[in-house]
Formats: structure tokens, C-alpha cells, sequence
């Protein structure tokens, strides 16, 4: 099976104080993970250094068989990203944002965004602010 995503021996040092040593993982194509682990120690650090927010001191970061430092453009295209923190205000309205992000992308598919929108009821002329607790309980189930 093909390998989406490896780390190769990665280590990186954060502000002096702070270091992973010699990460190593292979994701293949199809499958998902899940970082778990006690505040403090490492996820989100691991996750900005494949994303190359966060220098790394050594290690290779492959991404499809290409060197996510030097592809990192076609990498970051390819990669989707899962806020846990919404990134941006909550008062432009979905069909604003999706002008926006699809920019990002060559490929960026217009059709699932409006099968989305439509299958969950989801007026894209609606700021996000607007939408309740019900409207959203649909994603959860």
C-alpha cells in the first residue's frame, strides 16, 4: 500500500527548552490517526513541524513520495487542515469563505461544497454567526 504521509528520524527544538527526538511514523493512503497524548507533550508541536510552521533540526517529511520542504507548495494542496479553533472571524458567510479558501487550491471541487451545504441544510448566504446549535447537531450524528 502507498504511504500518504513519513517522518524519517525528525527532531525538532523549540525555544531551547522543549525538544522531540527522532519521530518517526509511516500513514498510509486511506487510513487516519490520532495524536493523543497529555498536555505538553508534543502533538501540536509535531503537527506544526510537518506543516513546516515550526523548523525542524533534522529528519526528511515525505508527502506522497515528495519532500514536503521542497514541494511544499504542492504539498499544502494537497492536505487538509481541522482547525480546533475557528481561524477566522464568524460573521462572513460561507459563500464568502469558500471564495476565499478555494483560491488555495487548484482542484478545489465546487460541486461536493454545494452537495455539503445542500445535505445539511446549510444556506451559504447565512453569516456563520447565524447558524444554532441545532443546525450544526446534524454534523454530529
Amino acid at each position: 500500500m502507498k504511504n500518504s504521509l513519513v517522518l524519517q528520524d525528525v527532531t525538532v527544538t523549540i525555544d531551547n527548552h522543549f525538544k522531540l527526538h527522532n519521530i518517526s511514523l509511516t500513514l498510509e493512503t486511506g487510513s487516519v490517526m490520532c495524536l493523543t497524548g497529555q498536555t505538553g507533550a508534543g502533538k501540536t508541536a509535531l503537527i506544526k513541524t510537518i506543516m513546516n510552521c515550526i523548523k525542524r533540526d533534522s529528519g526528511q517529511i515525505l508527502y506522497d513520495g515528495l519532500t514536503f520542504y521542497e514541494n511544499e507548495i504542492e504539498v499544502k494542496k494537497k492536505v487538509g487542515c481541522i482547525f480546533d479553533v475557528m481561524p477566522f472571524a464568524l460573521t462572513p458567510k460561507p459563500k464568502d469563505i469558500v471564495k476565499t479558501i478555494s483560491k488555495f487550491y487548484d482542484s478545489y471541487n465546487f460541486d461536493l461544497y454545494n452537495r455539503y451545504m445542500h445535505k445539511f441544510s446549510l444556506d451559504p448566504n447565512i453569516a456563520l454567526s447565524k447558524y444554532n446549535d441545532a443546525s450544526l447537531k446534524k454534523f454530529y450524528c
